[in-house]
């Protein structure tokens, strides 16, 4: 009589993913779409990989990608500090700039930090305790470290091959 009440419980749980599984699946969703963000292979040979994403309904490129999600994480985070930014996106991510820096030692030591951050008055990020700036040098290399991370955080973005 046990095993009854288990039997229909399971089936009835199958018959709701199910559902979820057609659902997802009308809007184009299936399992084979799931990213590979450790896919370091360009879309054609001897091209620059110039693969778009969507991110929150926007189109990006790596680059600008990079620098709405580290806004959206701060959107989300309010009042954080810089060693906690820096601790969420580690310097791993990127490579040897790192993925978020505090703007003064940049300027401090990078000689052309202009050219491999956003540091445009609107790109600055000021958080509690200064103001930090992202790297802006993303590549088929070093681009599936960051989105597997931002993953992990649950930000949900879409490549566009």
């Amino acid at each position: 009589m046990e095993y009854e009440k288990v039997i229909l419980d399971l089936l009835s749980r199958i018959v709701t993913l199910e559902g979820k599984v057609a659902y997802l699946e009308s809007l184009g969703i299936t399992h084979k779409d799931e990213p590979n963000y450790n896919d370091k292979s360009p879309n054609t040979s001897n091209q620059r990989d110039k693969t778009k994403y969507v991110f929150e309904g926007k189109h990006y490129g790596k680059r600008a990608l990079v620098l709405a999600i580290v806004k959206s994480f701060l959107k989300k985070n309010p009042g954080i500090k810089i060693a906690d930014l820096e601790s969420a996106f580690d310097k791993s991510l990127q490579g040897s700039l790192g993925v978020v820096r505090e703007l003064e030692e940049v300027k401090r030591s990078v000689s052309d930090y202009q050219r491999r951050f956003f540091t445009k008055s609107s790109e600055v990020l000021y958080l509690r305790d200064g103001k930090v700036v992202v790297c802006s040098q993303w590549g088929i290399g070093n681009i599936g470290n960051f989105l597997q991370r931002a993953s992990d955080l649950g930000f949900v973005i879409r490549s566009m091959a």
